[in-house]
């Protein structure tokens, strides 16, 4: 089974809680349906996280999450 790695924001996360960040990367997984779970991996250039996305298939929903605790694992 494939998944697709992505970013998950074109920068690191936002300074305060009044926003989530900006969706547009986000926005192609929402409307199509499909399952996706975003992973920490480091920090921006303001000490900010930053984060990918592993992106399944239709109902790839328990085999994206073995994945992503693979992935979480190597990108510590």
């Amino acid at each position: 089974m494939d998944f697709l790695l992505t970013p998950s924001a074109p920068s690191e996360a936002p300074a305060s809680l009044a926003s989530t960040g900006d969706p547009v990367f986000n926005r192609a997984w929402t409307l199509l349906g499909v399952p996706c779970v975003t992973l920490p991996f480091g920090k921006g250039p303001h000490g900010l996280p930053l984060a990918l996305q592993l992106v399944g298939p239709h109902e790839a929903d328990m085999p994206l999450l073995a994945w992503s605790e693979w992935a979480e694992k190597r990108l510590r």
